[in-house]
């Protein structure tokens, strides 16, 4: 256990700083499944790359699970865990990584609450997880933990309505658990196509970091959350708060590149979103980094006709024009304009118009005098 943080603080800091580039990990098992004996060499395993390591205490009736963790969790009774059983196999162990138990809120009352809060400061366990305590009765097991600065981890599900998130996250610490379906763990329902409009709810919300479960089971899901990570970049960036756009495109980014090929359009998208950041920040050296590799993946795809491209052209226009290298900020913008007023933008897409007057201002300072050049692009757009 770190010597100097643990409890919810531990955890915020944790999932602020992920162990790798991307989203932070927190993976679940069920203490003492398959098997007990493998129990702390598992918690060990997962500590070299998760950032929080969620156990589950295992329950007869675990309401909130499918069939899987309900299968596990029976087996692990089986063997032998409980709740004792996992606090003393805890405190035979060092991990750098924050632990939180998901225990079903009655082997807690009959462990004892002011027992519980000993044996988790003894044993390492910085939170706690009860998904069948309404926040309305969990003041008792709330005050106990926080006075020892201990987490309890509120959830939230797309049901919940905009104020009582607010309420919940008020009293939550370490995470907001931010449920993506209407369901159990483990359900066959894939996420719905609103899960990004519910978790940017959240996170507009929430003071804390907002960790999203239940529904995550395939490629699909992964890809909603990563658009979900690029729409709030993106609401960040328009609130100015660069450092929140910057981190999130960059996870965003992490997530993107596990999924996909390294030649793939989206992956584009998110370095020159990274790109404009950078240009705000006024590091031009790297937003141009990050605009080039966007256009060298579209080039190498075939994906120079489309707006992404144009964005992704008037970026690295912009950048030009902030290292004074007019020749080339003027090409780039032409190239961007031609896309733009084919795809149908006019004179009311500020993007559009910015490209157009740069044009026009620089048309008499190029080489080849291209403000009174006869060719088809150059009079479309600068002498429409």
């Amino acid at each position: 256990m770190n010597e100097h943080m643990f409890g919810g603080q531990y955890i915020e800091e944790r999932l602020k700083a992920p162990k790798a580039p991307g989203p932070a990990i927190i993976p679940f098992i069920t203490a003492g499944y398959p098997n007990a004996e493998d129990f702390k060499q598992t918690l060990y395993d997962l500590a070299k790359k998760a950032d929080v390591i969620e156990i589950g205490v295992p329950f007869s009736d675990p309401m909130a699970d499918g069939v899987t963790i309900q299968r596990s969790s029976h087996m692990a009774i089986e063997n032998g865990v409980t709740l004792t059983w996992i606090f003393n196999q805890l405190k035979e162990i060092k991990l750098d990584t924050p632990i939180v138990l998901m225990s079903y809120l009655n082997p807690l009352y009959v462990f004892g609450l002011k027992e519980l809060v000993e044996a988790s400061i003894e044993s390492g366990v910085d939170g706690y997880i009860v998904p069948d305590l309404p926040i309305e009765e969990s003041k008792e097991l709330n005050d106990q933990l926080t006075d020892a600065g201990l987490a309890l981890i509120q959830l939230v599900t797309p049901a919940t309505p905009s104020d009582r998130i607010e309420m919940i996250t008020k009293q939550s610490s370490g995470f907001i658990y931010a449920v993506t379906v209407k369901g159990v763990t483990g359900g066959e329902d894939a996420l719905s196509a609103d899960v990004t409009d519910y978790l940017e709810q959240v996170h507009e919300i929430s003071k804390i970091p907002v960790c999203a479960g239940f529904g995550i089971r395939d490629k699909s899901d992964v890809e909603m959350i990563a658009e979900t990570m690029h729409e709030l970049a993106l609401i960040h960036k328009s609130r100015r708060d660069m450092a929140e756009a910057m981190k999130t495109l960059k996870q965003e980014l992490s997530v993107r590149r596990k999924l996909y090929q390294p030649e793939y359009p989206l992956i584009a998208r998110s370095l020159y979103h990274l790109g404009t950041v950078e240009l705000e920040l006024k590091n031009n050296g790297k937003a141009l980094s990050y605009c080039n590799e966007a256009l060298s993946i579209y080039e190498r795809v075939g994906e120079t006709s489309n707006v992404d491209y144009a964005e992704a052209l008037y970026t690295t226009g912009m950048v030009f024009q902030s290292l004074r290298k007019k020749q080339r900020c003027y090409d780039t913008f032409l190239k961007a304009a031609c896309i733009f007023k084919k795809e149908g933008y006019n004179e009311e897409h500020p993007h559009f118009v910015t490209t157009v007057n740069m044009l026009k201002k620089l048309g008499h300072e190029c080489k080849c005098k291209r403000k009174t050049c006869s060719s088809i692009p150059c009079q479309t757009i600068l002498h429409r």
